[in-house]
Parts: C-alpha cells; sequence; structure tokens
C-alpha cells in the first residue's frame, strides 16, 4: 500500500503516512493487551472451573490496563506529541493547577503540600 503511495506524493508527505500506520499498528498491537486476558476470562467461565477468583481478578486488572497503555503508545509513536512530551520534560515546566472549591488555598496545608509534591 505504501509503495504505490511512494510515487504519488511528496517524501515528506511519504514520510508522515509512513509514521501514522506505524503508529496505528502499534496502537492495533496494544488490543492484545486487551484481547489475550478476556479470552482467557471466557474460556475459564464456559470451562466451568472452580477456585479461580484470582485468575479472573488478574485477568480484568490486565484489561483495565488497556487504555492507559494505550495513551503511552499514541504518545511515544505520534511525533508531535512524543516532541512536545521530551520538550517539556527537558525544561521542566510541567505545572500542576489546583482547584479549590471550599476556603482560601493559603489555609489548607493539604493542597499546599500537593502542589509542593508535584513540582519540579
Amino acid at each position: 500500500m505504501l509503495k504505490n503511495l511512494q510515487r504519488t506524493v511528496s517524501a515528506a508527505n511519504f514520510k508522515m503516512y509512513q509514521s501514522a500506520v506505524t503508529s496505528l499498528l502499534f496502537q492495533f498491537a496494544t488490543s492484545a493487551i486487551l484481547m489475550v486476558p478476556l479470552t482467557c476470562f471466557v474460556i475459564v467461565v464456559w470451562a466451568g472451573l472452580d477456585n479461580t477468583q484470582l485468575f479472573i481478578e488478574v485477568t480484568l486488572a490486565i484489561g483495565a490496563l488497556h487504555p492507559i497503555v494505550n495513551a503511552v503508545v499514541v504518545t511515544l509513536t505520534t511525533s508531535l506529541y512524543r516532541e512536545y512530551i521530551f520538550r517539556k520534560l527537558a525544561t521542566r515546566r510541567f505545572r500542576v493547577f489546583a482547584v479549590n472549591l471550599v476556603g482560601d488555598p493559603k489555609e489548607s496545608k493539604l493542597i499546599e503540600n500537593i502542589l509542593n509534591l508535584f513540582q519540579f
């Protein structure tokens, strides 16, 4: 598919298309994190095995990691996101904003401690 496209687009656009396809393939591969444990879950349920509580809990916990892993994969495989994150890490200008719903923020040591915890 990309070989036919390479003949019709510029080198810069082809590199972008190639990067997009690579990113999509890695995102698709993260689906295995969801599908493998849930397939095992279905097999255990259909087989009617006893004393599988721990196994079921582990498979559900692994399945719950899918959105987190997918977000990391998207960030690392998409050049614009990756460059932004690494640029922010290099300058160490991440900021945490707290919303105080009740009272004065200066009176709350909890919010102050949380803000101090996340400052670089």
